[in-house]
C-alpha cells in the first residue's frame, strides 16, 4: 500500500517579486473583483517605485506555492496600514498567527510606528489572530458625507477669526493641534502616541495637500481651533481630515459653524461632496455633522498596535 503524501513544510518569508500579484490577490480577497484588481495594480506600481512596499509583503509558502500572505504599507507620518493575513481555505489558522508574528518583527525594525487595521468587519478567528499579535480595538469609524446641494452659496459668518496656514504659522498650528487633543473624544487612546510633526506629515500626505485648505481659528486673543481639509479631485470630494477646538471653546456651537465653513470651501472648489471619518464614540462631533446634513454612508472597525508600546 502506497504511503499518503505529506504536505510540504511551511516557510514564512518575504514574497518573491514574481509572486506579488498572487500575494495581493490573497490580501485583498474580501474586496470585489474590480476593487481587488485596482488595489493590486496600485501597489504593484508602488512596489516598482519603492522597494519598501514590496518588503512589507510577507508570504506563507509550501515549496514554491504561495498559500497565504499579509501586508503592511508604511505611510508618511510613521503610520503603517496593515492588511490582515489571508490564506487558502484549507490552511490552518496557525499560519495566520505565523504571518502576523513575522510582520510584527518587520514593523518593529522600522518603528516607531502606529500600525492600524481597518475593515468593515472582523470574524472571530480574525480577532483571535489580531489579539495574539498584540492588536487591540481602537474604535468604529463612521464615514459621513453631504452633497453640494447642502453647501452654502456664500461664506457663512463665523464668530472666530480665520487664518490660512503657512510656513510662518506652522509652529502655532503644531502647538494648537496638541491643545485640541486635550480631553478629545476622537480616538483618545492615541493621544500623545506620535510626535505632532509626524501627525502633520501624515495629514499633508492625505489627498492633494494645499495650505489654502488648512485654517487656524482665533478668539479671545488666542488660537482656539483648526480645520484641515484635503482635496480628492479624482473622486469629486473634499475630505475633512481634522477639526479641533481647545476645551474652553467646545460645546458652544463653534464646531457646527466650522463644518459649515468647510462645506463652503468644498463648494468653492466645485466638488460634489464633503466627506469625513469620525470616531463613533465622539457624539458631539457626530451631532455637529448631523446638524449640517452630513449623513452616515459606511462604517469600519479599527484595530491598532504601537511599535514600540506607548505608555501615557
Amino acid at each position: 500500500m502506497q504511503e499518503a503524501s505529506r504536505p510540504m513544510d511551511l516557510v514564512i518569508r518575504p514574497v518573491a517579486s514574481t509572486d506579488y500579484p498572487v500575494a495581493w490577490n490573497f490580501v485583498f480577497r474580501t474586496l470585489t473583483a474590480e476593487d481587488r484588481a485596482e488595489q493590486t495594480r496600485y501597489f504593484q506600481t508602488l512596489a516598482a517605485e519603492s522597494p519598501l512596499v514590496g518588503e512589507g509583503l510577507i508570504g506563507a509558502y509550501r515549496g514554491d506555492r504561495l498559500v497565504g500572505a499579509v501586508f503592511a504599507n508604511i505611510l508618511p507620518g510613521q503610520v503603517a496600514q496593515v492588511y490582515r493575513p489571508q490564506c487558502e481555505i484549507a490552511e490552518p489558522i496557525a499560519i495566520s498567527h505565523s504571518l502576523m508574528e513575522a510582520l510584527n518583527v518587520w514593523l518593529a525594525e522600522r518603528g516607531p510606528l502606529t500600525a492600524q487595521i481597518i475593515d468593515v468587519s472582523f470574524a472571530q478567528n480574525d480577532k483571535l489572530v489580531l489579539a495574539e499579535a498584540g492588536y487591540v480595538p481602537l474604535t468604529d469609524l463612521l464615514y459621513l458625507a453631504c452633497t453640494k446641494e447642502e453647501f452654502p452659496a456664500e461664506e457663512p459668518p463665523l464668530p472666530l477669526g480665520v487664518e490660512t496656514y503657512s510656513a510662518s504659522n506652522h509652529d502655532r498650528l503644531a502647538a494648537l493641534l496638541t491643545k485640541t487633543y486635550v480631553d478629545s473624544l476622537d480616538c483618545p487612546q492615541l493621544d500623545g502616541s506620535r510626535p505632532v510633526e509626524d501627525v502633520l506629515t501624515g495629514y499633508k500626505a492625505s489627498g492633494v495637500f494645499s495650505p489654502d485648505l488648512w485654517f487656524l481659528f482665533t478668539g479671545s486673543g488666542q488660537d482656539v481651533g483648526c480645520l484641515l481639509l484635503t482635496d480628492h479631485p479624482d473622486f469629486g470630494n473634499v475630505e475633512l481630515i481634522y477639526v479641533g477646538l481647545i476645551p474652553s471653546f467646545r460645546r458652544i456651537g463653534h464646531g457646527k459653524q466650522i463644518v459649515r465653513f468647510a462645506q463652503w470651501k468644498a463648494g468653492c472648489l466645485g466638488r460634489e461632496r464633503l466627506v469625513v471619518a469620525v470616531d463613533g464614540g465622539n457624539l458631539p462631533a457626530i451631532q455637529a455633522y448631523d446638524q449640517n446634513q452630513m449623513k452616515v454612508w459606511g462604517q469600519r472597525s479599527v484595530f491598532y498596535r504601537l511599535f514600540p508600546p506607548f505608555t501615557k
